[in-house]
């Protein structure tokens, strides 16, 4: 896990160069973003784990835990380089994390020939289709998961309405 903020004067790595900020997302790549970023970290993924049983049920939950798990396997084991991303109090998005972004937010709209341009720089040839498949069903999870009336009746922190007016959610209808 990369911190920009532990050596500012370091270039990062290539993969972790910071290309936007996490404001700058639509809440579906910040939601992709930030689970795998928890999900990459002993010490966070079980909060991560909690989310998703928290805002899905036990179920649902375990379905989004189990699709987490193999795209965090298949970005460890088949990637064309190592994955790298930002620490989850990082502001910045980085190269990898933002590909990523793109593939859950692309895959939500089965815009699949976009969304493997993406893939494409992430995974090796053979793993595109894997990759895509459980991009689709990921960006289903967290569909669900940021839906507004699942959002306030969870009383979550993402339904302020201040945030709800500022955010598109960009997500196939």
């Amino acid at each position: 896990m990369f911190n920009c903020h532990e050596n500012p004067i370091m270039p990062p790595p290539r993969g972790a160069v910071a290309v936007s900020f996490i404001n700058e997302l639509t809440i579906c790549e910040k939601s992709a973003v930030s689970f795998l970023r928890y999900w990459g970290s002993t010490k966070t993924q079980p909060a991560a784990i909690g989310e998703l049983i928290w805002q899905l049920g036990k179920e649902e939950g375990q379905s989004g835990i189990q699709c987490l798990d193999q795209i965090s396997i298949i970005l460890k084991e088949k990637s064309r380089r190592p994955f790298l991303y930002h620490d989850v109090i990082c502001d910045c998005v980085g190269a990898h994390e933002m590909c990523f972004a793109k593939l859950i937010s692309l895959s939500a709209k089965s815009q699949k020939t976009d969304a493997m341009i993406f893939a494409n720089h992430l995974v090796k040839p053979q793993a595109l289709e894997e990759i895509y498949n459980l991009a689709q069903k990921f960006s289903h999870i967290l569909n669900l998961m940021i839906r507004p009336d699942n959002l306030f009746e969870r009383n979550s922190n993402l339904a302020n309405k201040e945030n709800l007016d500022r955010q598109t959610i960009d997500f196939a209808e």
